[in-house]
Order: structure tokens, then sequence, then C-alpha cells
């Protein structure tokens, strides 16, 4: 005797067909969807990241210093926002009549100094962050002397951070507040930190 030999209809086969496409597009949805979410929460922890990176540097520097200055530079159609940090010595001298630069020309008002002598102020290091609202990148340069000119240009052998979209400063007394904003794709992120140098605060020049 011969067995039935049973197979697929060609509707049951259409059905079959039908029924793993429609589970095979919803598994590729949340496949999808977990990716992007994935790749969202991974910018958006990267830039908070790389931003209290950059916070715990500049506070690191600001402390260490004893003179901070913020300007505003115009460079063409560019503005430079640029945060000068100084660790100056002073060093009591007898005047002359042509003082050294960095000098104070008149007698020391200082109390414990003889006031024939004057306080000349050496600059022991000179760091300048800068940030050209042109682009998106933090830079930063450090000198031994203030004699060397600061060049402002957008070389990526000084990058500090990436991925900024305003970098500010506010100086009162002794303290710095940074104010930074960050942008990576459609994450945002921004962050207001103090810091206050641990040094007597000197002026220069």
């Amino acid at each position: 005797m011969l067995k039935d030999k049973k197979g697929f209809t060609l509707v049951e086969l259409i059905i079959s067909m039908a029924v793993f496409t429609v589970v095979a597009g919803v598994v590729t949805i949340f496949m999808l969807n977990g990716t992007n979410s994935f790749n969202r929460t991974k910018k958006e922890l990267d830039i908070q990241i790389q931003t209290q990176t950059l916070i715990n540097q500049l506070d690191d520097m600001i402390r260490s210093a004893n003179c901070v200055k913020y300007d505003k530079i115009s460079s063409g159609s560019d503005t430079i926002n640029t945060l000068t940090i100084y660790e100056i010595e002073e060093e009591t001298v007898t005047p002359t009549a042509t003082p050294g630069i960095g000098a104070t020309p008149t007698p020391s008002p200082i109390a414990g100094v003889d006031p024939s002598k004057i306080i000349k102020k050496n600059v022991k290091s000179k760091k300048v962050v800068y940030w050209i609202n042109s682009g998106t990148k933090i830079y930063y340069k450090e000198y031994s002397d203030d004699t060397t000119p600061v060049v402002y240009d957008a070389s990526d052998d000084n990058l500090m951070a990436d991925y900024i979209t305003n970098f500010d400063a506010t100086l009162t007394g002794s303290a710095v507040k940074i104010d930074l904003k960050m942008k990576n794709g459609t994450n945002k992120y921004s962050i207001s930190e103090t810091a206050s140098m641990r040094n007597r605060m000197i002026t220069y020049p």
C-alpha cells in the first residue's frame, strides 16, 4: 500500500511567509530601536564625561593660579573667548631707571617690604584656554613667560575638548565661574562650575 503524502498547499505557504515577514519586521524594528537608543545614550554619556573632564582640568588650573583673566578677542569675523591663567611669583628688587618687564616702577606699598624697593612680577606659567566661536573645539596652550605672543590657531595638536557650542567665564574676586554648553548630534548638555584660586591674588601686570 502506498502511504498518503501530504505537503503544503500554496495558501498555507503564502500564509506562512506572511507570518514570517511580520515577525521578522517586528524583530527588526525592536533591534533598530534598541540600537538607536543605545547610540543616543552613549553620545549623551560621552558628552557628559568630556564636559566634566574639561571642568575638572580648568578647576585644577585655576586653583593653582594667582591671576586669571578672561577676554573676548575679535579676529576677523570670529570671536575668540580666552581664559588666561597665570602663576606669578613676586620678587623684591631695587628700582632702576628702566625697570624690567613686569616691574612696578613705584615703591612697594606692601607691609613689611622696604619702601625703597619695588615688587617685580615674574610669570612662571601662562596657560591659555580658548574657544573660537565659529568652531566646536576648545584649545589649550602653555607658556613659561609672558613675552611669547599667543597664536590662536585651530590645531588639533592643542585640542582640549570638542562639541563646544559656548564657553564663557565670569570673574568675581578670586572666584572664576565657568559656563559650558556642548552638543553632540541631538544631545545637548550644559554645566556651570565655580573654582577659586587658593593663592593670594596678584594683579598683573
